[in-house]
C-alpha cells in the first residue's frame, strides 16, 4: 500500500477542496499587452461559447484538484491563472478525472482501499482582441467555412457571406498556422486593411476589410473569429 505524505493525510481527512495551475504561453502571447484584470472579473466561456469580441489565444491552462475539488474549485484556479498572465476571459475545454492513490483503511480486523479520483479542468486564456472582422469562422476540422456575419460589420461591409471558404488572410494560407487570426487580424489597429481570399461555388475571390474596434452584441452568435484546432 502507498505511503502517504503528512501533507496529503491531512488534506483528506479535512475534506479542504484544493487546486494548482499550470499555464503554457502560445508564441502570440507578447503581441499584445497583458489587461490588469481580477480573478473574479475573468470571464468563463463553457460548452462551445466564445467571448463575443473575439478570442486573441494567450495560453493553455490547467487546473489539477485534490480529492475534495469539484467543477467550482477548478474553474476559480483556471481565473487565476488567467489573470496572472493578463487575461479577461477562459473558454473551457473540458474536463477529467484521474485515479490517484489508496488509501486504506481498518474496521473489524478487515483491511479496506479507497482509491482517491483526482479531477482535473482545461482551458484557454483569451485576450480582447484590438480589431474586430465581424465573421464568425469554423476551425480547420470546419474547413474555414464562414458560418456567420455579423451585420454592418467590415466582413459585412466587404461583402463576405455565410458559406464562404477562408484561403488566405494576407496572402498566408490559413490552414498553415493556427494563429494567423491573432497575427493578421487580432493585433492590429481598427482602421487598417486586410485582404481576405475565399471560395465561392468553386470560384476563387478577394476582398479587402477595414478592421473595426471590437464590440460586443446581443446575439451570441455573432463571434469574431474561429478558435483554431489542429
Amino acid at each position: 500500500m502507498m505511503k502517504i505524505t503528512a501533507l496529503a493525510l491531512m488534506l483528506l481527512t479535512t475534506g479542504c477542496a484544493m487546486a494548482r495551475g499550470q499555464h503554457e504561453l502560445f508564441p502570440t502571447a507578447n503581441m499584445m499587452p497583458p489587461a490588469k484584470v481580477r480573478t473574479e472579473a475573468v470571464q468563463l466561456y463553457r460548452d462551445g461559447a466564445m467571448p463575443e469580441s473575439g478570442c486573441f489565444k494567450v495560453a493553455k491552462l490547467a487546473a489539477h484538484g485534490n480529492g475534495y475539488a469539484n467543477a467550482h474549485t477548478l474553474e476559480e484556479k483556471l481565473q487565476d491563472e488567467a489573470a496572472d498572465i493578463g487575461a479577461e476571459s477562459v473558454i473551457v475545454l473540458g474536463s477529467q478525472v484521474n485515479n490517484g492513490m489508496t488509501v486504506g483503511t481498518y474496521g473489524g480486523g478487515i483491511a479496506m482501499g479507497s482509491t482517491i479520483q483526482y479531477p482535473s479542468m482545461y482551458g484557454i486564456a483569451c485576450r480582447t482582441p484590438q480589431a474586430f472582422t465581424g465573421a464568425r469562422t469554423g476551425g480547420k476540422d470546419k474547413d474555414f467555412i464562414v458560418e456567420y456575419v455579423t451585420k454592418g460589420s467590415a466582413a459585412d461591409e466587404a461583402g463576405l457571406i455565410e458559406g464562404d471558404k477562408l484561403l488566405t488572410i494576407n496572402g498566408r494560407f490559413v490552414a498553415d498556422d493556427p494563429f494567423l487570426w491573432e497575427k493578421e487580424i487580432y493585433a492590429r489597429t481598427p482602421g487598417e486593411q486586410v485582404t481576405i481570399e475565399y471560395l465561392r461555388g468553386g470560384k476563387k475571390q478577394s476582398t479587402v476589410l477595414r478592421l473595426m474596434p471590437p464590440r460586443l452584441t446581443a446575439n451570441p452568435k455573432n463571434l469574431a473569429s474561429p478558435y483554431y484546432s489542429k
